[in-house]
């Protein structure tokens, strides 16, 4: 079920609601070097996501609104995020991207004020983690859509 992108610039309070977004999470198992995590984040940024966090240890949870135009910009930042992590050899390095439904706190710019709740960020956590312990070819899971 697609849900619409609403206009939140003249939401004058932040309300609840319930919104489809596409969330990226990049993990890595043995830890990140400084220089690493300073790429990825410039790579995040550069993306322009909804919000981004950094969670220890060294992971990425990065929100993109919709779920056609926001998973194609997770899916994009993956592989980019994956090249990298082969290029530069991180090993045990998982990421995953999902769509689907959240609830979403928004302020009156359209900023995420808060973490949104929803299964989809416990479903794209445990696929990351699970591709970081596996040592195989492409890391990328870019095909799980939950509604």
């Amino acid at each position: 079920m697609n849900m619409p992108n609403l206009d939140r610039k003249n939401n004058n309070g932040s309300v609840a609601e319930r919104v489809a977004l596409s969330i990226l999470y990049c993990t890595a198992r043995e830890g990140l070097s400084q220089e690493a995590t300073t790429a990825l984040l410039n790579m995040i940024s550069g993306a322009t996501p909804l919000k981004h966090e950094f969670l220890n240890p060294d992971s990425f949870l990065v929100y993109f609104i919709g779920s056609d135009k926001g998973i194609s910009q997770a899916q994009q930042l993956a592989k980019m995020i994956n090249a990298y992590a082969k290029q530069h050899v991180i090993p045990s390095f998982g990421v995953a991207t999902h769509v689907g439904d959240c609830i979403a706190t928004f302020g009156s710019e359209g900023q995420l004020l808060a973490r949104p709740i929803g299964i989809i960020i416990s479903h794209v956590m445990q696929t990351a983690i699970r591709q970081a312990r596996c040592e195989n070819d492409d890391l990328t899971d870019t095909d799980n859509r939950y509604e």
